[in-house]
């Protein structure tokens, strides 16, 4: 490299280094590469007087390029890369993502492009994950998707958005089957906005064992919101109208198991699901669930103890093909629920 930063020491070509800010000139007509051991020094990858187009932050060294070509070389599967202009983390197909949410901070964008993503992912910081799709509803035309085949975490204090991305669900199920996945957990209640993303699945999780597999699961959660929007729930097209049960896509598109915090549910399409959507001590007073379509499924919405009262925010639902529109076995306490009042349809 032309310049090389270890510890606080610079050295190089008209480079100086203060208060986390490294500039770089050449003496030539060229753009110097800089790599930098940022052990123990400020966050350098975020310094926009930098003349370069990405910070690239792999193995506890940083390094400075103009293509993004040679960004994505050097950040390899495990490092991270920061566009400058952009003022974003940006993940390319085939690394990880997990590295660039590690280094974020709160209102961070992490930008995804077309590719595959391999991982289970924690996401602790409320930073805004986008793929190619963000903006555009699961059923809409979709551009080339960025597909997170794993699992994903959501549990910090502030708000996270998940926006435009594919999930796959791909693990065999086996025989005996194995485990109920949940593809994406709503560990708290800071805001955090699933939305405008494809929950897909290439096996039949509805013959898992549990609640079988979950698109979107949440847990108990007294305070705070959720919003689950705009997604699809549906497999990969190798279901049929019949697969409602244990042939199903998903047990389950989203489980809400309530508590107290205030779940929006809206405008979601759950296709191949034994059961849509489960409500769990639903909280009517702060909730909505209103505007989702449900294809083919044993339950279209399926609500839980310790729900009791007038139930009025679950609204202009249709359900097409569904055998059981509302499942309400399990309540235990007295609830009014006016279905004509409400609009949900049965198409």
């Amino acid at each position: 490299p032309d310049v090389l930063l270890n510890g606080n020491t610079v050295t190089g070509d008209s480079a100086f280094f203060a208060q986390g800010s490294v500039k770089v000139g050449s003496s030539g007509s060229g753009f110097p590469e800089l790599q930098a051991n940022i052990t123990g020094l400020p966050a350098i990858y975020r310094d926009n007087s930098f003349n370069a187009e990405y910070g690239v932050v792999q193995g506890g060294n940083f390094s400075l390029f103009d293509l993004p070509a040679d960004a994505v070389a050097a950040a390899g599967t495990d490092g991270a890369i920061w566009h400058f202009a952009a003022e974003r983390f940006e993940v390319f197909d085939g690394m990880s993502i997990q590295p660039a949410i590690d280094l974020a901070v709160d209102g961070d964008v992490i930008r995804l492009f077309e590719g595959s993503y391999t991982g289970d992912l924690t996401v602790s910081k409320g930073v805004s994950i986008l793929g190619p799709n963000d903006g555009v509803a699961g059923t809409g035309t979709r551009a080339a998707e960025a597909v997170i085949d794993g699992t994903m975490t959501i549990d910090g204090p502030t708000a996270v958005t998940v926006d435009g991305v594919k999930f796959l669900n791909d693990t065999p199920v086996g025989s005996p089957p194995r485990a109920g996945i949940d593809t994406v957990t709503l560990a708290s209640a800071a805001g955090h906005v699933v939305t405008n993303s494809v929950f897909e699945s290439a096996v039949a999780g509805g013959g898992a064992s549990g609640l079988g597999d979950v698109g979107v699961f949440t847990n108990v959660l007294a305070t705070g919101s959720v919003s689950i929007t705009n997604n699809l729930f549906a497999g990969d097209g190798g279901f049929t109208e019949g697969d409602k049960y244990s042939t199903a896509a998903w047990g389950r598109g989203v489980w809400s198991n309530g508590g107290g915090a205030a779940v929006t549910i809206t405008g979601n399409e759950f296709r191949n699901t034994r059961t849509g959507l489960n409500l769990e001590n639903y909280a009517n007073g702060v909730s909505d669930v209103s505007g989702n379509a449900f294809v083919d499924a044993g339950s279209g919405i399926s609500i839980g103890a310790p729900t009791a009262g007038v139930l009025t925010t679950i609204t202009n639902n249709t359900f097409q093909d569904v055998d059981t529109d509302f499942n309400a076995r399990n309540l235990t306490g007295d609830v009014t629920f006016d279905l004509g009042a409400t609009g949900n349809e049965a198409l």
